[in-house]
Formats: structure tokens, sequence, C-alpha cells
């Protein structure tokens, strides 16, 4: 019961062209740690499927895509044994529901402009905004260079991100455990219908056993590995909404929320709200509309996050 069936890297990371025309490449610089606002600093390399920690900074490459990784390990859980031939095919079911390559060829003109840029900015955007557009959304992301950054909006205008070289190239990602949803037998009527405890969250319903089914056609992963970024607590059902979220989660945690949104073809501008109670875990939900995108959860009220639960959506 809710073990960890995979490792999610998240499409926010760094895309830069590798030398074959039709192929993206990741590259990204790990950076994660964010003190209220502006971006994260730190040292270490990485390469390939290797965790990024939140507070590291370095290279990864790999297939321009969010990438499922089998992993034995489950949120603060034992290693589990399984067999090879078991990993082998936990690593395929996965992967196969979660991992899209983005094709440079696939792309519309308009984007392929974007992808063959040397900024890091566009490249990133426009590995984001194919992903909208495989999800049928494409047409209502607008893209506008505005001096040295890169405007992304919606049809209506509404912005949704708004990313300089600097930041994409500092951006990094966080690796995730995708979590089972089958539910126990007798959970509560939130916990089978993904949607969460109304007051507790959707943690709630995992750390009591119950499971967390699937919510509409969106599953669940969770890290451990948030960053340290440092919180000011706000009222409870604060609507919190562009640069305001942008100063609370850190520039590096916004811009990740806002391009993975995109690549679950969310296009509403994120909206974060305080929910909880004045004593016992405090916790954040980011929705783009009505759909869910992450909660971030500070089980020991000291205004750090200790955990966060990130939307996924199948292919």
């Amino acid at each position: 019961m809710l073990k960890v069936k995979a490792t999610l890297l998240l499409a926010g990371v760094l895309i830069a062209m590798s030398q074959a025309p039709d192929n993206l490449n990741a590259q990204g610089k790990g950076g994660g740690k964010g003190h209220g606002v502006g971006n994260a600093q730190g040292q270490g390399k990485s390469k390939g499927p290797e965790k990024i920690h939140g507070n590291a900074q370095g290279k990864a490459k790999g297939p321009a895509k969010a990438a499922v990784h089998e992993t034995d390990r489950g949120p603060g859980k034992s290693a589990a044994k399984t067999s090879t031939a078991q990993r082998g095919a936990s690593s395929n079911s996965s992967r196969g529901k979660f991992a899209r390559p983005v094709s440079f060829n696939s792309m519309p003109a308009r984007v392929r402009n974007f992808a063959s840029s040397r900024h890091p900015r566009d490249m990133i955007v426009a590995a984001a905004v194919s992903h909208a557009f495989a999800r049928g959304h494409g047409d209502d992301v607008r893209m506008e260079q505005v001096g040295d950054r890169l405007r992304l909006t919606n049809r209506n205008g509404d912005p949704l991100l708004f990313i300089d070289d600097r930041s994409a190239e500092n951006l990094g990602r966080w690796r995730v455990g995708v979590l089972d949803d089958e539910v126990r037998e007798g959970a509560p009527s939130f916990c089978r219908s993904g949607a969460g405890h109304p007051v507790w969250g959707r943690e709630w319903c995992i750390d009591k056993g119950f499971g967390l089914g699937a919510y509409q056609d969106y599953r669940w992963g969770r890290t451990r590995d948030v960053g340290d970024i440092i919180y000011s607590r706000g009222t409870l059902g604060d609507r919190i909404m562009g640069s305001a979220l942008e100063n609370l989660l850190g520039t590096t945690a916004f811009n990740r929320l806002a391009l993975h949104a995109v690549t679950l073809g969310l296009l509403d501008p994120l909206v974060g709200s305080f929910i909880g109670q004045p004593t016992g875990p405090q916790y954040l939900v980011v929705n783009s509309g009505t759909y869910p995108v992450a909660e971030f959860y500070d089980t020991n009220r000291d205004n750090r996050w200790d955990d966060l639960l990130i939307a996924l959506r199948p292919w």
C-alpha cells in the first residue's frame, strides 16, 4: 500500500539542444534553496537520473521529458526488497504512464524558433509549451520576449511565467516518488476520491495509511527533499498570486511549479491558499484554476516546508 512505484524527474529543468537537430537534451543546474525570494545557490554536480537535492546545484543531462525512474525507497520508508524482474516491470509500467519525449520536429514553428534559441529561458519554456501542445492546449499559450526575460501568458493575457536566463540555468528539479492510487477498504470518501482531507489535505490520507485515490485523471508524487525554503506564514484562506506567491515560495520553486503546470496543460495563473488549523501541520495548496498543482506541508510549524505533493497526469 502506498509504496512508491517510480521516481519522476519533473520537466522543469534547463533544456538545451543536442548535436542532433531532432532531439532536445535536458541540462540543468539543480538549485532549489530559496529563502523567501530569489534563486538558490549551491555546489555539486549530478549526471543523468541521479538525485538533485533542493539545496544543491549541478548539471544534469538526459532526455527532455518528464522521465520516470523506478525506485525501491518510499518517502520516509526503508528500502523494499524487490527482484530485478519486478523492478523492471514496475519501471516500464510507470514510464509508459508518465514519460513523454520532447521532439523538436514535432513542435509548431513558432515554438521551434524558441527551442533553437541559444537562451536557456527560451529553450526550457519551449519544452514545457510543447507538452501543452501535446495535451491539446498549445494554442492557448503565448510567448513574448520582454527585455532580457521571456514572458509566458495564456490566451487571455494572464501571466504564467516571467523568466530570465539566470533563473533558467539555476532551475534544477525535484525528484518525487509516484504514489500508488490504491486505497484501503474502509478509507474515507475524500481519500478514495483523491480530494484529500478538507482540513489536513491529501497527506493526511497517506500518513494515516488509507491511501489516496486518483483525483479525476491526476495522480500524486511526493518528496521530502523540498529544499530549505523559509516562508512567512499567511492568514488561513489567503489567495496568494503572482509576485506574492513567488516571494513566498522563492523564485526557483515558483518557476518549477509554473512550468510543471504548463506541462500538465494547466494554463490559469498559479494561486496559493493556506489551509489548516491554529495547531498541527500548516499547509499551502497551489492550484491552477480549479485544478491542483502542488501541496506544501510544514509538519512542525517552523516556517520551513517539510513535504511536497506534486500533481501528476499520465499520458
